[in-house]
């Protein structure tokens, strides 16, 4: 048991007493006439609030509109219209009287699984019998709940406090609920027990039942959810039977519901007409990495899906590790018994090829150049240029395996560098190689073959057994799409069943590291193609307080850089670690100050073809005396100071200064190998073995256990699924930084400059 938690539940829950003691909340009393959902102080979810306690409107705001009517025995009718889920507009006729009447409400979060409301209601009456209150709703668990509400506090004669509970003893599909009701003015004489449940037998079918007045009225309701709609019948009365009411109200919703009334496709078409994004922070978006990732194991677990087409109207994949990741997608749907159909209906890279050949059919069009040349990399060297220009160097570096200065000190790859860039690309390589063996049914040395033959036009890939059959689009739309009724592919999250759930969030690291102060605000709030301490720290800080975030995914993406922010991003991921989960993944790649992040967390996940390690440092910087003095120009200076001119560029260093780079240089890098050897339980030794600024790929980086797992981001949330036994509706995903975050930065970073 975790005291402070406990000591901040019990806090918690006194609060919802006194606060409730002290007249401080209130809910709108339901209308006597016409009925109004079967909930409770406690069951209420999202606009249900307006009835029966604003707090929770703050609890899963899913509705966007609705609008029904009612009628009762006596005569008495009424209409409404709703709003999101703040604002319900009714007119209504009853007891010889009609007009409008407007109810209105704000939930919001106060503390960790506590929601504070505030509700008002105003009636044909006007401002004379406005009705006024506030709520609290207190989530400790997912099968609990607690709700206190006092109703139409301006008229003390009817103001009627409501404490409630409510359970789900057994599974999310049955809530039991309870509100002890009791009047300001004689709470003794005059209180009441509401007793009620909510079932859910079939997904997308809702029951529910309320009982008050001592067990004298009575609220029945059915609700059914099919796709964004909403559907929901009510009947109240007396058990007597001597009076009834009843209505009905259709909704539409933001997200919908699991449900058995959905209509699900067979077949479902993505067009990918914009290449996927590796780090963009948008979840809805199938032009995301992960969220089409995401959706196609949705699919894969879809049982009523049978076919995916994918039709490649662009270029669509960049790098190896994106097409890892959506290779594997592919794979699980073809396992689930899914065909996935790919059309290609242009000329684009070797890696949209095969992410097409990784699905069970591929189409070509015939003006379709199939680009299968294979792997490699040309690279340019500066050396005999700053030679000529008579351009010097000075550096130190841990050794030539750290290769990003071989372009100005090399004339051609070393031999170490040539070792290692090899070792990479024959990752790429393989991967290449069982996408083809295992999705096109070729043994290896007939694929090498194919590789080394490339590349094809359409008609030739087919003989080869490279592709299945040549279409014009037009053909491929009446043949393929048309006859198999396809459905275009969308975004689909559904609304959450649970209370309350963990958050697990995904934090972007991406480009090269860089000290915030060479860049603008702009650069540092938005992120863009760098990682700086201003624009990561913060967000790692923001989550380590966060309560309802779980854990952490850091997903990286960087070549290194500046050693020093480096240093200082790690301590922040460290210090993040220290209170929550935080898996790493490693994207493209993750070499120098990226693993330097990297190693931060617990367990680190890489990509068979993921650039890994680089362990070391350099310091560098040109000295341009020599071709300065060759046009005439002369230099000189005055020093106070031996080391004044340690970072010029017009004079090259003394051989003190070369020692004090060398050890400056020394002194990092033996921190590096020092956190490396800690984090990956690994000898000093052991570590410069690995170490001197080499390079391998994510899978050679297992075998040498520099990493923990090969995946990518799915992989790592089954992970935590398995570690803290969730399924994957028990949590929720969240990308960040998202906007809010960005706008609490945009302050503080304002605050720090003096702009108040």
């Amino acid at each position: 048991m975790n005291p402070t938690r406990t000591f901040r539940d019990a806090a918690a829950i006194v609060l919802l007493l006194v606060a409730t003691a002290l007249g401080a909340q209130a809910a709108l009393d339901p209308a006597p006439l016409f009925p109004a959902p079967a909930a409770s102080a406690a069951a209420a979810e999202g606009w249900e609030g307006l009835f029966y306690n604003p707090a929770a409107l703050g609890l899963h705001p899913y509705r966007v509109a609705a609008a029904g009517g009612s009628g009762s025995s006596g005569g008495e009718y009424g209409i409404e219209l709703g709003l999101l889920d703040n604002l319900l507009l009714r007119y209504e006729s009853a007891g010889g009287a009609s007009g409008w009447s407007l109810r209105a409400g704000l939930g919001f979060p106060v503390a960790p699984n506590l929601y504070a409301g505030v509700g008002a209601g105003l009636g044909p009456a006007g401002w004379g019998a406005l009705e006024l209150g506030t709520g609290l709703l207190y989530v400790p668990s997912r099968w609990l709940a607690l709700g206190a509400s006092a109703q139409d506090l301006l008229r003390v004669e009817k103001t009627r406090f409501a404490f409630g509970a409510a359970v789900r003893p057994f599974t999310e599909r049955l809530t039991l609920f309870g509100d002890l009701l009791l009047p300001a003015a004689d709470p003794a004489a005059g209180w009441d027990l509401a007793l009620g449940l909510r079932a859910e037998p079939l997904d997308g079918v809702e029951l529910g039942f309320r009982s008050e007045d001592r067990f004298g009225e009575w609220l029945a309701s059915v609700r059914l959810y099919g796709g964004q709609a909403t559907l929901e019948a009510r009947l109240g009365g007396d058990f007597a039977l001597s009076r009834f009411s009843a209505g009905a109200v259709l909704g539409w919703s933001r997200l919908p519901a699991r449900s058995v009334l959905n209509p699900r496709p067979s077949t479902y078409s993505l067009q990918l007409t914009r290449p996927l994004e590796r780090n963009a922070v948008r979840r809805e978006s199938l032009t995301t990495a992960e969220s089409l990732i995401a959706r196609l194991d949705q699919l894969a677990a879809d049982k009523a899906c049978r076919t995916l087409v994918l039709s490649y109207d662009t270029t669509v994949l960049f790098s190896a590790d994106v097409l890892e990741e959506l290779a594997g997608a592919l794979a699980r749907c073809k396992a689930a018994g899914k065909e996935v159909v790919s059309y290609l209906d242009n000329s684009f890279s070797q890696l949209d090829y095969l992410a097409a050949a990784a699905g069970s059919r591929v189409i070509l069009s015939p003006n379709v150049l199939v680009l299968l040349t294979g792997v490699g990399g040309e690279f340019l060297f500066f050396k005999d240029l700053l030679d000529r220009l008579e351009v010097g160097v000075d550096y130190a570096r841990s050794s030539e395996y750290k290769s990003a200065l071989d372009r100005l000190l090399a004339g051609r790859l070393t031999e170490e560098n040539r070792a290692q860039l090899t070792e990479l690309f024959t990752a790429t390589y393989d991967l290449m190689r069982g996408i083809l063996t295992t999705s096109r049914k070729l043994d290896d040395e007939r694929v090498r073959e194919l590789i080394d033959g490339g590349p094809y036009l359409a008609e030739e890939a087919v003989s080869l057994g490279l592709a299945d059959e040549v279409l014009y689009a037009s053909e491929f739309e009446e043949k393929v799409l048309k006859a198999a009724k396809a459905a275009p592919l969308t975004w689909l999250e559904y609304r959450e069943k649970s209370w309350r759930q963990p958050v697990v969030a995904v934090v972007k690291a991406a480009g090269a590291i860089t000290n915030s102060q060479a860049l603008t605000l702009v650069d540092r709030l938005t992120g863009g193609p760098v990682i700086t301490e201003k624009n990561l720290v913060p967000v790692l800080e923001a989550l380590g307080k966060d309560k309802a975030v779980a854990a952490v995914v850091l997903h990286i993406d960087s070549p290194g850089g500046d050693g020093f922010t480096s240093d200082r991003i790690w301590k922040a991921i460290e210090d993040l670690e220290a209170v929550k989960p935080v898996t790493v993944v490693m994207g493209a790649t993750a070499a120098s100050g990226g693993y330097y992040l990297a190693m931060a967390g617990s367990p680190v996940f890489a990509h068979e073809t993921t650039v890994t390690g680089s362990i070391g440092s350099f310091i560098f910087k040109v000295n341009l005396d020599r071709l300065l003095a060759r046009y005439g120009v002369a230099v000189d200076s005055i020093k106070l100071g031996e080391n004044w001119d340690f970072y010029s560029l017009l004079h090259p260093l003394s051989e003190e200064q070369q020692a004090r780079l060398d050890s400056m240089n020394r002194a990092f890098e033996e921190r590096f190998y020092r956190k490396v050897a800690e984090a990956r339980s690994l000898s000093p030794e052991r570590v410069r073995e690995l170490a001197g600024g080499r390079v391998y790929s994510g899978r050679k980086a297992l075998e040498l256990g520099l990493v923990d797992r090969i995946g990518g981001i799915p992989e790592a949330l089954r992970w935590l699924e398995q570690t803290k036994g969730w399924a994957p509706e028990d949590y929720r995903i969240v990308y960040v930084p998202d906007w809010r975050l960005r706008l609490v930065m945009a302050l503080q970073e304002l605050r720090g400059q003096g702009l108040r």
